[in-house]
């Protein structure tokens, strides 16, 4: 599953595994989010209105620039701008590109709004 991720004038695509979670996301869709820079710049993350169904899920604390998983304590949605070892408690959903992650490096939009790809 593919889910857009508008930033402005730009976009993003996230490339969801297909999860309790994923799939509890997209039937959110639209929705408006607000993006927070997290960790020094090693993260962007934001919030869903309520926590995703996460029933059936993979959880993996591996993360690589791209890595887009949900903070299991927090609930929130994290996307990785940079691999990272300190990163505990994730649910894995997906990766974005490279080049994706250039954009996340370089957008200053504190609203996000994700749709459907």
């Amino acid at each position: 599953m593919d889910v857009k991720m508008q930033l402005g004038s730009q976009h993003i695509v996230l490339h969801l595994e297909d999860n309790s979670a994923t799939r509890d996301l997209v039937s959110r869709l639209p929705l408006t989010v607000d993006l927070e820079d997290f960790g020094h710049g090693a993260e962007k993350i934001f919030y869903t209105p309520s926590k995703l169904d996460t029933s059936q899920v993979r959880r993996d604390d591996t993360t690589t620039a791209g890595t887009v998983a949900i903070f299991e304590p927090w609930g929130n949605i994290c996307i990785f701008l940079h691999p990272s070892n300190r990163a505990y408690g994730l649910i894995q959903l997906g990766l974005v590109s490279a080049e994706d992650v250039k954009v996340l490096r370089s957008v200053s939009a504190r609203e996000a709004t994700l749709s459907l790809a």
